[in-house]
């Protein structure tokens, strides 16, 4: 059980083949702070290496998805606390 509230961050849907998606690197750490549209991490898909921006605003709780790992279109990749979320305690 999670001790912080916060909202998962899902791989987007970037049209590839079968789904299946490298995150190169994250371009944020954990406790960062990220403005919606701000690159985010770089994505690598049978069509090549996309940066990809915050699909919302918050801070970085956690990031379940390491640089050079494959994940699928809709998976969590991370935990962010949006504005308004309470803070909790980070464990």
């Amino acid at each position: 059980m999670m001790s912080a509230m916060a909202t998962p961050l899902r791989m987007p849907d970037l049209d590839t083949v079968g789904g299946r998606v490298t995150l190169v690197r994250w371009l944020k750490a954990v406790g960062d702070t990220v403005a919606l549209g701000e690159p985010l991490f770089e994505a690598e898909t049978d069509k090549g290496v996309s940066e990809i921006e915050a699909s919302f605003a918050g801070v970085i709780l956690k990031l379940l998805v390491a640089d050079g790992a494959q994940t699928m279109a809709g998976d969590t990749i991370a935990l962010i606390r949006r504005p308004g979320e309470p803070e909790g305690e980070n464990p």
